[in-house]
């Protein structure tokens, strides 16, 4: 009797068994176990050189060999180490990892979301005034992380051609960066000075003005204004109470810039000091004055104390306007 009990529980044995490795089969191969089977590739579908105007955006179009339960992660990076381009781009969500080495960003990375057989990545380049003219860049997309899936041919580069974007407006920004030493012997950011900068029409009213940031700055749309001549004056209202280990000249510097097209940066930094201080402190030189000319989509700039003409949009070439301010301010 025993025995024949005990031949039934092995046949039965067998059977749980063989059920087990069945069962376990079915679901390795259902789970995608990548070490038997190729991992998903993620190939570039569209164009690898996209030409993008600033403030616009390109896609880079992406396919996926085969669709899985989980995202795959990739990573786009400058071709060299010498450019951060997270300060002229946003490539998908903008999500971006830092270098492990320097700290600083090191690329943006893109989630392919799970059961995706194509993907769009969309690349955007970010506007600023600044002329650069035509610009090209290559970036390199990889696999972030590789246990999910991988890039065809390991990379893929990108070559990234970026427009300016011409407008005909005028953006003035008025800066003192920085920073100082305190009474105590510490380390203070100079924006705790309270620079200001205005705008004001012939009639002197003001009209329109920047009084809580750092930098300063005032930005004026094509057909804003009617044409005419208007005061700018960047000025210092207070040292804020802030003391110094030693009296120091203040790097204030005022940058008008025709959109994406003509730009100087004038330099005061021998105008405003710790000594004198602002108006609250007293000084009655707080204000510098320029005459704003508009004529059409054309701005000139001259400098009320000395009559130079500092910044002209008709031209290409820049004007050396502080240059010629501090020759006739040393004739004096």
């Amino acid at each position: 009797m025993f025995k024949t009990i005990m031949k039934k529980l092995n046949i039965f044995s067998k059977f749980l068994i063989a059920g087990l490795v069945a069962v376990s089969t079915f679901s390795c191969n259902d789970e995608h176990d990548f070490s038997l089977n190729e991992k998903p590739v993620v190939s570039n579908t569209g164009e690898t050189t996209l030409t993008i105007t600033e403030g616009s955006e390109a896609t880079i179009e992406l396919a996926v060999s085969q669709s899985i339960a989980s995202s795959i992660f990739v990573l786009f990076k400058p071709a060299t180490d010498d450019f951060d381009f997270t300060s002229d781009f946003v490539i998908g969500e903008g999500e971006f990892i830092e270098d492990y080495h320097t700290g600083g960003p090191e690329g943006y990375v893109v989630e392919i979301p799970a059961y995706s057989d194509t993907f769009s990545v969309p690349v955007e380049a970010i506007l600023d005034v600044v002329p650069e003219g035509s610009e090209s860049f290559d970036m390199v997309m990889s696999s972030y992380y590789t246990r999910m899936g991988t890039v065809e041919g390991e990379t893929i580069t990108y070559t990234i051609n970026v427009e300016d974007y011409i407008v005909n407006d005028l953006d003035i920004e008025f800066s003192w960066d920085g920073t100082y030493t305190d009474a105590d012997g510490d380390t203070q950011d100079l924006c705790d000075i309270d620079f200001d900068l205005e705008l004001y029409d012939a009639s002197f009213n003001i009209i329109d003005y920047s009084y809580s940031s750092c930098p300063e700055g005032l930005y004026i749309t094509e057909g804003e204004l009617a044409d005419g001549t208007y005061y700018l004056v960047p000025s210092l209202w207070s040292t804020n109470d802030a003391t110094f280990a030693s009296p120091m000249d203040f790097p204030a510097m005022l940058t008008v810039t025709k959109v994406n097209q003509t730009q100087t940066t004038l330099d005061l930094s021998d105008v405003w000091n710790s000594t004198d201080g602002g108006y609250v402190e007293g000084n009655s030189g707080y204000q510098y004055v320029y005459l704003l000319t508009i004529s059409g989509s054309n701005y000139t700039l001259t400098d009320g104390m000395t009559g130079d003409v500092v910044f002209n949009a008709k031209v290409a070439n820049f004007l050396e306007g502080h240059a010629k301010r501090k020759a006739a301010l040393s004739k004096k």
